[in-house]
């Protein structure tokens, strides 16, 4: 924080102020209130709070008035974070029903840079979801994913071989009940979490 005369800087109260009501964004981007995307994402030189407005946003939170999931509001938000092409360093989608593989392709295509994701109980994101994820552009930086909760998947490998990250560093995978097979090549590894994967054997040449 920096002080002018023993005054706080004055380009830094409004963005202290807008962190005051992060809970407040979240809030409007989950209820769908009116404009509340539009005027998120139209926040100049704030990327350090849209990061974290987006890091606490639970989709599973968005309903529609008959009290459903609303996934028509997942995808507005997903494509508006896509389009707005932010330097976001970190990412986390919990409870997406909307985002699929082709979607988080999309996503990471558009944030360069990009050094953490975290992923938790996307049921449509399906097991080829990390393999496809070596070919974005963000794949050439990410050193940490985070996966959770994805109840159906059975495996993480390429088609061919295995799963290629350059700069990976921590993998951490949890709850995969289903998961049996990982298939991982990550020269930079120096972190790897496993908890409920009962079926998951790791092959000896894991990386």
């Amino acid at each position: 924080v920096r002080f002018v005369d023993g005054l706080l800087d004055q380009e830094l109260k409004p963005l202290i102020a807008n962190y005051q009501r992060l809970d407040e964004w979240v809030d409007k981007l989950q209820t769908g209130q009116a404009n509340g995307l539009t005027t998120f994402f139209a926040l100049a030189n704030h990327i350090d709070l849209q990061e974290q407005v987006l890091l606490k946003l639970d989709y599973a939170g968005m309903k529609s008035a008959d009290g459903r999931v609303d996934t028509n509001s997942q995808k507005q938000i997903l494509t508006a974070i896509a389009n707005a092409k932010l330097p976001f360093q970190r990412l986390q989608f919990v409870h997406c029903e909307s985002l699929n593989n082709v979607m988080l392709v999309r996503l990471l295509d558009n944030t360069p840079g990009l050094l953490e994701l975290n992923i938790r109980q996307c049921d449509t994101l399906n097991q080829d979801a990390l393999s496809q994820i070596t070919k974005s552009v963000a794949g050439k930086t990410i050193k940490s994913i985070i996966v959770s909760h994805q109840l159906n998947w059975q495996r993480i490998r390429g088609r061919v071989s295995r799963v290629k990250f350059k700069a990976l560093e921590r993998l951490d995978i949890r709850d995969c009940p289903q998961l049996s097979e990982l298939s991982v090549e990550a020269p930079k590894l120096k972190q790897l979490e496993l908890s409920g994967c009962d079926q998951l054997q790791l092959p000896k040449k894991f990386r």
